[in-house]
């Protein structure tokens, strides 16, 4: 084999790998960074940043704490949720999500179970009202 049949079969082989990767990333269909409702979400964004205003416009932010298995949620007493959801994303499997209803008690918390949840990351996305005005915040969260 000359030096010339050399560099065609490198040059052949280069095209055949490359020709397997494209065709690998086609084929995957797994890939949930990105939720199904992206661009209608993406036009309401606006109404989220002024959630998000209106939440940290509160004397005291919403307190989120981990301990035991146990997610407890703490809403200020001026913001107590009239109604709400709370979404557990996660990022890297999106058949995992979970929407909850807001149902804070007298004291203004809420307990959320993490037993039934897959150890790892999570981004907390909780939304509520408040005497008609809406809020939002986010959490990360790690499950161990």
């Amino acid at each position: 084999m000359n030096w010339g049949q050399s560099v065609f079969a490198v040059y052949l082989g280069f095209a055949a790998f490359m020709l397997g990767l494209v065709t690998l990333c086609i084929k995957q269909d797994d890939i949930f960074l990105v939720d199904k409702q992206y661009y209608k979400q993406e036009l309401q964004y606006q109404q989220q940043l002024d959630q998000m205003n209106n939440a940290a416009r509160l004397s005291t932010p919403v307190d989120f704490r981990q301990a035991e298995g146990w997610l407890t949620i703490g809403f200020p007493q001026e913001a107590m949720p009239s109604q709400g959801t709370l979404h557990l994303f996660r990022p890297s499997n999106a058949n995992l999500d979970r929407r909850l209803a807001v149902q804070a008690n007298a004291e203004g918390a809420q307990m959320v179970n993490l037993g039934s949840l897959q150890p790892g990351l999570w981004k907390l996305k909780l939304q509520w009202q408040s005497q008609g005005k809406p809020y939002y915040a986010e959490h990360a969260l790690v499950v161990r």
